[in-house]
């Protein structure tokens, strides 16, 4: 305590001295003021003005005798002292502050982890669903191809052994549990069931209309496009359209056929494009089933590496309802596809909710939108995300092109001014036109081959053209239930031995591997084992996910 006295004396010393000096000054200048009134007899206002003199020169003085004077010292241990306390404190809130930043983002790290986690979890079990169904769906299909009828109680013992396995019936197995003389839905209303079996039996003969429909690059109406369509002529004259071909196609099994004759033909298409030097692509539309054929696939990589120029200029087209229902191994086959060179579209396009980003990293290059329904939307009639106006903007941005389809007049091309419409499809600018048949006409090579005429009526089956998923074959206590049970016959027309997808494989040397011998039915067991057969399909299906989808 006693090394602090001299501080703190210098201290008051230095607060008290200048009033101390005022005071005193104050006092000498009374004091002379009164010596010089009553002493020397002045007047009083005189002797005031000596004082007040008197005053400022000791005043004058006082100043002049501090300006010299040492300031008082400062203790710096103290100064220091204090600085390290400070410093001390600083670094301990900044080690607060790191720890805490450090728990923020373990915490941020340790949500996201387990949110993807989930988000993961629940990703694989609704794909496992999507691949179960659609695995179910293309078991009902094998059994209808083998079979005379449109229905079997067989596809119904299918959905109870997938539900006792599952637990959960996929959309294809409600369907094959319901009335077996039930027609399975019309693909446009207004269609007979005579209409349906003509549809099928193009399609099994390859007897297919194709048309060729310009797309413009408006507004120079320059075509940079074909749009390939399969028409079916009905006996009265009326065309069934490609949607609902592709329909039909998948009701009756016959996807792999329709696949491959588009392939197959569109081929041809492009080689006679570019032999007269017109480099356009041609859009061809295709069903989910091409993307898990093992042929189909085949004769894609016999594409590629016999004539590598036709690979950029076909561009396949999936409807936007199929493509939102791809599973792993849609995507698995669509992947496959697009490592091979060839680039996809999107077409039967219902709303305006179009995620860009992830059909471009799928190899989507092209999006079909009808003209109606941007106008549609437009008027608010049709609820989207997006105003229509910047829907092109928004794909060209992501990489995909727009194509307007349905511009079939001069007032709606006028309403579309302000779309920036690049790409148009429609009447105006050239309606579709049949292909001729020395385009599609084969190859000199295989010229000479006749063709053989197709056969009608339930005979064998001929083993498929095509590979694809096949479950476990059914017991003969199925069939024999099947027999048993009447059923309303389908015309049904064997498909030719010699498919348009087998000669192009042939034509470009892809070696095709030989059919399936026909499987020979087992002996009948006593009683059917639904566990035993679910078991089968889980085989069935894991063997198919391991060794992917043709690859």
């Amino acid at each position: 305590m006693g090394q602090h006295q001299p501080g703190i004396r210098s201290a008051v010393t230095s607060r008290f001295e200048p009033i101390a000096i005022f005071a005193g000054v104050v006092i000498l200048a009374v004091a002379s003021a009164l010596t010089l009134w009553s002493g020397l007899g002045l007047s009083w206002p005189v002797s005031a003005l000596a004082g007040m003199g008197v005053a400022v020169a000791l005043l004058a003085i006082a100043a002049w005798s501090r300006r010299g004077a040492a300031p008082a010292p400062i203790n710096t241990s103290e100064v220091a002292a204090v600085l390290e306390e400070l410093a001390a404190t600083r670094e301990r809130l900044a080690a607060v502050e790191e720890r805490m930043g450090v728990l923020d983002r373990a915490m941020v790290e340790y949500s996201r982890k387990t949110v993807t986690a989930v988000a993961n979890e629940l990703d694989m079990v609704g794909s496992v669903v999507r691949d179960l169904a659609q695995a179910v769906a293309m078991h009902d299909a094998e059994l209808f191809a083998r079979t005379d009828g449109p229905n079997l109680p067989a596809d119904a013992s299918a959905a109870d052994v997938a539900r006792s396995a599952f637990q959960a019936p996929p959309e294809a197995v409600r369907a094959a549990e319901a009335d077996p003389q039930a027609e399975p839905p019309a693909p446009r209303p207004g269609q007979s069931r005579e209409d349906r079996n003509v549809v099928a039996r193009a399609i099994t003969q390859e007897r297919l209309d194709l048309f060729l429909q310009p797309i413009m690059a408006a507004p120079h109406r320059r075509v940079t496009l074909y749009e390939t369509m399969a028409r079916v002529r009905l006996p009265s004259g009326a065309f069934v359209e490609m949607p609902d071909v592709a329909a039909v196609a998948q009701q009756r099994g016959l996807a792999a056929q329709f696949d491959a004759y588009l392939l197959a033909n569109v081929v041809k298409i492009a080689r006679h494009l570019l032999g007269r030097g017109r480099d356009v692509p041609i859009l061809c539309g295709l069903t989910t089933r091409a993307l898990v054929d093992q042929t189909f696939f085949q004769a894609l990589t016999a594409l590629g590496a016999a004539e590598r120029e036709l690979v950029g200029r076909i561009v396949f087209q999936f409807p936007l309802a199929d493509v939102r229902a791809f599973g792993v191994l849609e995507l698995e086959g669509l992947e496959a596809i697009r490592e091979l060179g060839f680039r996809f579209a999107v077409s039967g396009v219902s709303d305006l909710k179009l995620d860009a980003r992830p059909l471009f990293e799928r190899g989507f290059r092209f999006v079909s939108v009808p003209a109606e329904l941007l106008l549609a939307a437009q008027s608010g009639a049709v609820p989207t995300d997006i105003h229509p106006a910047d829907l092109a903007g928004l794909m060209a941005r992501h990489g995909l092109a727009l194509i307007v389809e349905g511009v079939d007049a001069d007032d709606v091309m006028i309403d579309l001014a302000d779309f920036s419409v690049a790409l148009a499809r429609g009447d105006i600018f050239g309606a579709p036109r049949p292909v001729r048949a020395d385009v599609l006409a084969e190859r000199p090579a295989a010229e000479g081959r006749p063709s053989p005429e197709p056969q009608a009526g339930p005979a064998t089956q001929a083993a498929p053209a095509t590979q694809a998923f096949r479950p476990e074959p059914v017991s003969a206590a199925a069939r024999a239930r099947t027999a048993a049970t009447p059923q309303p016959r389908t015309e049904t027309v064997m498909p030719p031995p010699d498919s348009a997808l087998a000669a192009l494989v042939r034509e470009l040397g892809a070696s095709r591997s030989a059919p399936q011998p026909q499987q020979s039915a087992p002996a009948e067991p006593a009683a059917t084992d639904p566990a035993a057969t679910g078991d089968g399909l889980r085989q069935s299906l894991r063997s198919f996910l391991k060794n992917g989808a043709g690859r």
